[in-house]
């Protein structure tokens, strides 16, 4: 955004206007100068770039209607007991409730730790799911890292607004052995309120431990 600098000044009877524009100010509430006949006003003026949806700045993005959203990150910090039982978190504004699955906190290990996961005894299978909401505010989902010991990563992303499905995404991840993988929303522009993370976690030879870490929202 511009800001136009309007100064006005009395001299000989004859009205001075000086404009200047300003690039890039965040500036507003700035009233009439400190007396006397002076006045300063500012009066923001859009730029052309910002006009056409152009982005703000880095970390900022455009949301839904060209609304500014900034990307908030869900990192599981306040998790401080090892394997505690997850039934529901809360940070900054994101709150993820394990809906399925033993959902169990992990302060030593995450990307960075802490993160979440669920075990699933050698040779069973289990589905772990969490719903990631933002207080009844609408957010859109941007990624999230999923992690698996030992095996591939089945996943569904699921996008609700209100009861109506907004997007549903599934696929596989490749065996991390043990890391963490960034997976990206193709549909990071969709406005939701809820959103549903699900894995199956389908152990082979041993129990198995997989989770997910760094839930990211534009808000």
């Amino acid at each position: 955004m511009s800001i136009r600098l309007i100064s006005r000044a009395t001299t000989r009877g004859r009205d001075l206007t000086v404009i200047a524009a300003l690039g890039a100010l965040a500036v507003a509430g700035l009233g009439s100068g400190c007396g006397g006949e002076g006045g300063l006003s500012l009066e923001p003026v859009a730029d052309a770039g910002q006009a056409a949806g152009g982005s703000l700045s880095p970390g900022v993005s455009l949301g839904t209607g060209g609304a500014p959203g900034r990307v908030v990150t869900c990192t599981f910090s306040g998790l401080l007991v090892d394997e505690a039982t997850l039934s529901s978190y809360t940070e900054s504004g994101i709150t993820v409730v394990a809906s399925d699955g033993g959902w169990q906190a992990r302060t030593s290990f995450g990307k960075p730790a802490p993160s979440i996961l669920f075990i699933t005894p050698a040779g069973g299978s289990e589905t772990g799911q969490v719903e990631v909401t933002a207080g009844g505010a609408a957010f859109s989902f941007v990624s999230v890292d999923l992690y698996s010991s030992m095996t591939t990563i089945p996943y569904v992303f699921t996008g609700l607004m209100g009861s109506a499905k907004v997007f549903s995404v599934s696929g596989t991840v490749p065996n991390t052995f043990g890391a963490f993988a960034t997976v990206a929303n193709p549909n990071a522009g969709d406005l939701i309120d809820t959103l549903v993370i699900e894995l199956t976690n389908g152990a082979a030879c041993c129990e198995n431990p997989m989770g997910l870490d760094n839930v990211r929202l534009t808000m």
